[in-house]
C-alpha cells in the first residue's frame, strides 16, 4: 500500500495515498474560501429544460402545451422538466394578478427531473396567470403565463 505524509497546518498526517489525496484537495479548498459543496454548486447550477402549460400530464409528460384555459377546464397544469440540479429545490409559484395563489417545492432526485403541479381554477379567477420555477435563492429560473377566460361556448 503507497503511504504519503501530509502537514496540515502543523500537524503530520500519515495515511494511505489516496485518502491523503482526499485531505490534500479539501485543504486547497479550504484555503481558498471554497468548500467542495460550494464549488460544485458555482460550476453546475443547473437549469429548467422544458417548462410548459398543459391540459393534462400522462406518462409524466404534457400532452399539450396550451396559453389559453377556459372555464370549461377545471383544472390546468405545470409541467418542468429540470436539469443538473439533483440535491436541489425548485418551487413552482402560481401567480394572478401580481398574488401568489400557491407555491409547490419539489426535492430534484436525479440529473433530469419532471415535476408537475396542477391548479384547479375558479371562475372569479379570469384573466392573465405566470407560473415561475424558482430556485432555492428565490430567483426564476423560468416563467410561463396562460390567459384563463370564459367558457369556449359563451365566447
Amino acid at each position: 500500500m503507497k503511504f504519503a505524509s501530509l502537514a496540515i497546518v502543523g500537524t503530520l498526517v500519515i495515511a494511505p495515498w489516496h485518502i491523503a489525496q482526499a485531505i490534500e484537495r479539501h485543504h486547497m479548498d479550504a484555503a481558498s474560501g471554497m468548500t467542495m459543496a460550494s464549488a460544485q454548486d458555482s460550476m453546475s447550477k443547473g437549469s429548467v429544460a422544458r417548462a410548459t402549460i398543459t391540459s393534462d400530464v400522462q406518462n409524466r409528460e404534457p400532452v399539450d402545451s396550451i396559453s389559453t384555459v377556459t372555464a370549461d377546464d377545471s383544472k390546468v397544469f405545470y409541467f418542468t422538466e429540470i436539469q443538473d440540479m439533483a440535491g436541489h429545490t425548485v418551487t413552482h409559484r402560481w401567480e394572478y394578478n401580481g398574488q401568489v395563489m400557491a407555491e409547490i417545492d419539489f426535492e430534484i432526485g436525479g440529473p433530469r427531473w419532471r415535476v408537475y403541479s396542477s391548479k384547479t381554477m375558479m371562475p372569479y379567477w379570469m384573466g392573465q396567470w405566470k407560473v415561475s420555477v424558482i430556485d432555492e435563492n428565490g430567483s426564476p429560473l423560468s416563467v410561463s403565463t396562460f390567459s384563463y377566460s370564459a367558457s369556449s361556448m359563451t365566447q
